[in-house]
């Protein structure tokens, strides 16, 4: 019988062949693993990209407020209004 017509399980089996079903079976597992770390690192991913659109959201809403909170005399009347808090807490301190 030529050995092209011989099937895998007709042929004698030696100590290497287990050895090597061994790494088969250890390199399988280790894929499942790696496949497994890949799902959750993905879903990790997903939760972060939902989260910095969110982020985003409430960045572009504080800058809304920050145009909104702006002085429309400009900086004087801070100017004028932060001495004055000054004194105001220096007297009620004594």
């Amino acid at each position: 019988m030529p050995i092209a017509d011989l099937r895998p399980t007709d042929l004698p089996r030696s100590p290497v062949d287990a050895v090597f079903r061994r790494m088969i079976a250890s390199r399988d597992e280790k894929i499942a693993g790696l496949q497994d770390r890949i799902l959750d690192l993905e879903e990790r991913l997903r939760r972060q990209e939902a989260r910095h659109a969110l982020d985003a959201v409430h960045a572009a809403a504080l800058a809304r407020l920050n145009a909104e909170l702006v002085w429309p005399d400009g900086p004087w009347p801070v100017r004028a209004v932060l001495p004055l808090a000054r004194l105001i807490r220096r007297v009620t301190r004594r």
